[in-house]
């Protein structure tokens, strides 16, 4: 599920709220699990599951054109 379509399904399942109002609910909400994340922290979301940042050691094959970030 992407950002756009996770804020169409709550729009449409509130419908008493703005969309705009949803978009910055959901971006604020995405923004600060990022920032948290970030820093260093663990995000738990009860029923749900945990993040976390995980750092690994590079083997010698590992080339620099392979740790590109994937966006």
């Amino acid at each position: 599920m992407t950002k756009n379509e996770l804020i169409k399904k709550l729009a449409y399942n509130f419908p008493d709220l703005q969309v705009s109002d949803v978009y910055l609910a959901v971006d604020t909400i995405l923004e600060d699990m990022r920032a948290t994340l970030e820093s260093g922290e663990r995000i738990e979301i009860r029923g749900f599951g945990s993040f976390t940042v995980r750092y690994f050691l590079l083997t010698k094959e590992e080339t620099h054109e392979q740790l590109k970030p994937f966006r």
